[in-house]
């Protein structure tokens, strides 16, 4: 009769525990393959997922923007973007405008307007870099290529997974604004450029416009406050406003021309003209002016409705437009005044003394006439001279009427009137206190 066994030999229990030492190795090195693969996975998702996260909010608020204002280097706006890059984007939301994106090792920020900076990514990732490159594209909108690397943040280097991804985005909307456009920094930035050109095509404003340094129209190189080159400068309107001294207007590049307005702080007051070499500067010669007593050429201070000033002889030509006939209105070295017609000198002049010249320069009488036709013609009158043309200061008329010269003399307001008859009846005279 056999035995029953209840156990197992020594040979059966290594040969058993070599075949679960075996399995149990296997069932872990699946499982920790398993885990690793896993866990690799998960790395992977997170680093894609943070990209994409970048990628499609920098692309959103691109094409939303008004304007691509510039990218830089971390929060320095004046240091070129390199690695961890900032992109300053222009809102037509007041409440968005500016929208900043920037970067640093540790992650990628936004902030909007006025609003709390908000971090993109989580602290599962590590910013290896983050590039913005901005390019301009004539008669287009600007476009951004976007630039960036990311990796799991891990100290287990099996963990240590990378991904970079390029993409490029370009801004689909006109700048507009709803409020007011401005630099973050004072005096630093320009609107267009100067070489080479980028100019915008057309401006318009509703309000004013206040400019610290010159203006130049015409030309890149203004020299002046208002620099206007080959063209004229017209101001019109209705009124100036009170306050203020100044309008210069004009340059020929040559000889020159200036008008300017000289005003007081509440009416209009000078107008000032020169024409010389030294325009719109301080020592500029000045030739005529208008104010409100009358126009004056070359005097600063008109007294009259029309005062000329020369060093020497000043003088009024009136000439026909063809050029042949011309009268000069000269005052002498000797303070006469003389008026010579088409060249020919002292025609009729006035001298200091009360004098008139007629064909002389120095009236040796109140009318003196000298030359071969030295006559004085006296066309007949219908009327007697009376007491109110003849005072009682010994003053005398000469005069012809009905054929005969009359020569009246009021004596103490009494008219004697000497007859002479020109009608070759009779030579006599006659004298007689009734009018002929």
């Amino acid at each position: 009769m056999m035995k029953s066994r209840l156990g197992f030999s020594l040979v059966e229990l290594l040969v058993y525990a070599g075949i679960f030492a075996v399995v149990t190795g296997v069932l872990t090195g699946i499982l920790v393959v398993g885990t690793k693969t896993q866990t690799q996975e998960k790395a992977s998702t997170e680093v894609n997922q943070q990209l994409s996260l970048i990628l499609t909010t920098v692309e959103r608020l691109v094409r939303q923007s008004s304007l691509i204002e510039k990218v830089y280097e971390g929060t320095d706006e004046g240091v070129a973007c390199t690695t961890f890059c900032s992109i300053k984007l222009r809102m037509s939301d007041a409440s968005l405008d500016p929208t900043v994106i920037r970067s640093d090792a540790n992650g990628v920020y936004l902030k909007q307007g006025a609003g709390q900076e908000a971090t993109l990514t989580t602290s599962r990732v590590v910013i290896n870099s983050l590039r913005f490159t901005k390019y301009e594209i004539a008669g287009a909108h600007a476009t951004v290529q976007i630039d960036v690397t990311l990796t799991y943040n891990s100290s287990n280097p099996q963990l240590a997974i990378s991904r970079s991804l390029q993409s490029a985005v370009a801004r689909a909307s006109a700048a507009t604004f709803d409020a007011d456009l401005l630099p973050n920094t004072d005096n630093t930035y320009s609107v267009g450029q100067l070489a080479p050109d980028l100019r915008w095509k057309n401006g318009r404003l509703s309000g004013d416009l206040t400019v610290a340094g010159n203006v130049g129209i015409g030309t890149t190189s203004p020299t002046g406050v208002l620099t206007v080159a080959s063209g004229r400068l017209q101001v019109t309107g209705s009124a100036f406003p009170t306050g203020g001294t100044g309008l210069e207007i004009g340059h020929n590049g040559t000889s020159g021309f200036i008008a300017s307005v000289n005003r007081g702080t509440s009416a209009y007051k000078d107008l000032q003209i020169a024409a010389d070499t030294t325009v719109f500067t301080s020592s500029f010669t000045e030739k005529m002016r208008l104010n409100s007593t009358g126009f004056g050429i070359g005097t600063t201070g008109p007294d009259r409705s029309l005062d000329v000033l020369h060093a020497s002889n000043p003088q009024l030509r009136l000439t026909q437009t063809d050029g042949t006939v011309y009268a000069d209105f000269q005052t002498t070295s000797s303070g006469d005044l003389a008026i010579n017609v088409d060249g020919v000198s002292n025609q009729l002049v006035l001298d200091d003394g009360g004098g008139i010249g007629i064909g002389t320069a120095t009236p040796q009488s109140k009318i003196h006439i000298e030359g071969a036709s030295g006559w004085i013609i006296q066309d007949e009158q219908d009327a007697n001279a009376t007491s109110t043309q003849l005072d009682a200061n010994d003053s005398i008329a000469i005069y012809n009427k009905a054929n005969k010269l009359v020569i009246a003399f009021n004596n103490a307001g009494v008219i004697t009137y000497l007859t002479i008859p020109l009608d070759g009846s009779t030579t006599t005279w006659t004298q007689s206190t009734t009018a002929p």
